[in-house]
């Protein structure tokens, strides 16, 4: 894809099935063609192979940065607003991954929900979702830790949300409200598809993307509940977490400090992009055998390098790094450039 290279070397990993399946609908909606697939690498082209030949791929896994270059492409490359609503609100059975036939054995969507956000990595790793009481039900907010997501990926999350709790209810999901940060669509035809998709009572350009539920909606039962079934596959996709997804906190940590280091130097900028506490975070790290501080150390030297030979003046280079006052910046280069 010559809208961004794919980078072979390995990293944090998503569904292989929900890469595929991802692809192939810009294959049918947008044109994506068999030689932009190959330039997905071949470890992608691998599994799609194994896939066209119908093998089982529900436990394999890619490079969770496919997702986000074919959302970037998609949105490059297609004029349709509603590109993001219409791939969510499509239920596809045979695309399900581990993580999806695991929601079907759950009890309620509320139970279902509790293990799709603690268990978002089997899906895709960037994607965050938090539950949050309110006044008058339940919030479901959803962001993505790479800002370089595009607004249809957002929306597909959502509407695919409110897909998939209706598919495994069987009864059709209802909002009391939605919360986009997009700004509202100038066109016409653009705002009816977000009306088609979660009613009437949307409200554009907040500070998150949120959807609220009645309580009595959230614990909705799902019609396919297996307990049996549940602990096998819960068991399963334990050992894919600790064997394939290469997921942990210390991963996304390094994700966000690769994306603005300027602005996750700071541990509450991360604390509040994560969604966890200060004490929290120390903690979930410490299990990592890592620290906030020799993360947030190895990118400043990575980047140090770099920035180096960009012509910058060191108060621009000390602010790019995180530093708050250049002293510190002159520390840190004086102990980290190379000796002559």
């Amino acid at each position: 894809m010559s809208s961004a290279k794919h980078n072979p070397s390995p990293c944090i990993t998503a569904s292989a099935i929900a890469v595929i399946d991802l692809a192939n609908e810009l294959i049918q909606r947008v044109g994506l063609k068999s030689e932009e697939l190959t330039e997905l690498g071949p470890e992608f082209m691998a599994v799609y192979k194994q896939w066209q030949q119908q093998d089982n791929i529900q436990e394999q896994r890619l490079d969770q940065q496919l997702i986000k270059q074919l959302w970037q492409w998609a949105e490059q490359n297609s004029d349709q607003a509603d590109l993001g609503l219409a791939i969510g609100s499509k239920v596809n059975p045979a695309a399900k991954g581990i993580l999806a036939n695991w929601l079907a054995q759950c009890e309620s969507l509320a139970d279902a929900f509790e293990v799709f956000s603690q268990h978002i990595h089997l899906l895709n790793p960037n994607e965050r979702w938090q539950k949050e009481n309110t006044e008058h039900g339940i919030k479901l907010s959803c962001q993505f830790l790479d800002a370089g997501y595009p607004t249809i990926a957002t929306d597909r999350s959502l509407a695919a949300m409110m897909a998939w709790g209706s598919y495994y209810t069987g009864t059709t999901l209802k909002l009391q409200k939605l919360s986009l940060q997009r700004p509202k669509p100038s066109s016409q035809t653009s705002y009816d598809a977000y009306q088609r998709v979660f009613g009437s009572n949307i409200d554009f350009s907040q500070s998150e993307n949120a959807l609220y539920l009645d309580e009595s909606t959230f614990q909705q039962k799902i019609q396919t509940a297996n307990p049996y079934l549940r602990t096998l596959i819960a068991k399963q996709a334990e050992q894919l977490s600790t064997t394939k997804t290469e997921h942990s906190w210390k991963q996304a940590l390094q994700t966000l400090l690769q994306g603005n280091l300027q602005e996750f130097s700071h541990i509450e900028r991360v604390c509040q992009k994560l969604q966890l506490s200060r004490s929290s975070l120390y903690r979930r790290l410490k299990d990592e055998s890592c620290s906030f501080s020799e993360l947030l150390e190895e990118e400043r030297i990575k980047r140090l390098q770099q920035l180096s030979q960009s012509g910058l003046s060191p108060s621009e280079i000390s602010s790019l790094l995180g530093f708050g006052d250049i002293t510190s910046y002159y520390r840190f280069k004086k102990k980290h450039s190379p000796k002559e």
